[in-house]
């Protein structure tokens, strides 16, 4: 019975390390209003959420959609937008942790300290991107 229990707690403890990364996939697809993500990886349960680029950097806190991210592997994530994004314009998809327990998601302007990036070695876990040109 207790070498059960020891095989049971292993493979507890390597699922919860198969989740101890956090990774956008590169194949970021946008279609009109839609930006959809081949993988997103999450080691806690939050938001993608997409930001304009300026002058090569997001901008932040202001951004133009996202969509709730479960912890663990997430296939084919769509974000649906207000607007279509520009063609040939850049863009970053940046993951965010749900910080404060409500299921929204609440990081924006005069609001910083929850629902903040996730951050891989200090630097926030992004993808960028650029929309189609027609």
């Amino acid at each position: 019975m207790r070498i059960i229990a020891l095989a049971a707690a292993a493979t507890l403890a390597m699922g919860a390390a198969a989740y101890a990364d956090n990774e956008i996939d590169d194949d970021i697809r946008v279609a009109g209003t839609t930006v959809t993500f081949e993988e997103i990886e999450a080691d806690q349960s939050g938001y993608i959420v997409i930001h304009e680029v300026a002058n090569g950097v997001p901008v932040v806190p202001g951004s133009l959609a996202h969509a709730p991210v479960l912890a663990g592997d997430n296939d084919d994530l769509a974000v649906t937008l207000d607007a279509p994004l520009t063609p040939g314009a850049g863009y970053v998809a940046m993951l965010h942790v749900e910080t404060n327990g409500n299921s929204t998601y609440d990081f924006g302007e005069g609001s910083t300290d929850v629902d903040t990036p996730v951050l891989d070695d200090g630097e926030p876990e992004m993808e960028m991107f650029a929309a189609p040109s027609n």
